[in-house]
């Protein structure tokens, strides 16, 4: 077996082990995924609203009113962006937390149950921190793969349907096949 193979394979487990502690909270989790996306549909849409602004601002026909409150638009959505970003972190904190306090007592479980001879052949006194930076490490994995890979690929989506819409079929298609490349 390669190493590429045994490595894919543990990352396989641990992703199982992490979500099933946290399944528990998957009504957290799935809130949280929802706001994620609002967070970066809106942090896509800045841009066109601004775009909007300059593009109106450049005609001479076009009542004051009108940039005036595509302004606002503009910056409801900057604030929307926050918004939904840190009401994300709230909600699914609970869900980090549950996740990482039930793999530590099990965990600790499980080292309670082996006989008194494992631990007095063993220095398992040293165990609490290498659980300490294992939990931190889940935490990581949580918080990384959820709002590190997910949020980017939900902005590359939306970018490639705005210039999807906006431009013609080869230019996409070069932009599709840097993406895949990337």
């Amino acid at each position: 077996m390669s190493a590429e193979t045994a490595s894919r394979g543990n990352f396989r487990r641990t992703a199982a082990l992490i979500w099933k502690h946290a399944r528990a909270l998957r009504t957290r989790a799935c809130v949280a995924l929802v706001l994620l996306i609002l967070a970066k549909l809106a942090a896509v849409g800045v841009p066109i609203a601004l775009k909007r602004i300059v593009d109106t601002l450049g005609t001479t026909d076009v009542a004051l009113v009108l940039p005036a409150a595509l302004l606002v638009g503009y910056a409801l959505l900057r604030f929307a962006g926050t918004v939904f970003t840190e009401l994300r972190d709230f909600v699914f904190a609970k869900v980090t937390q549950h996740t990482v306090a039930s793999l530590t007592v099990q965990v600790f479980a499980h080292l309670h149950s082996l006989s008194t001879r494992y631990h007095a052949k063993r220095r398992t006194g040293v165990l609490s921190r290498d659980v300490e930076r294992g939990t931190a490490g889940v935490a990581f994995l949580l918080g990384a793969g959820l709002f590190t890979i997910l949020p980017t690929l939900v902005e590359m989506f939306a970018v490639l349907g705005i210039i999807g819409t906006g431009y013609r079929a080869p230019y996409w298609g070069i932009l599709v096949a840097t993406f895949i490349a990337y």
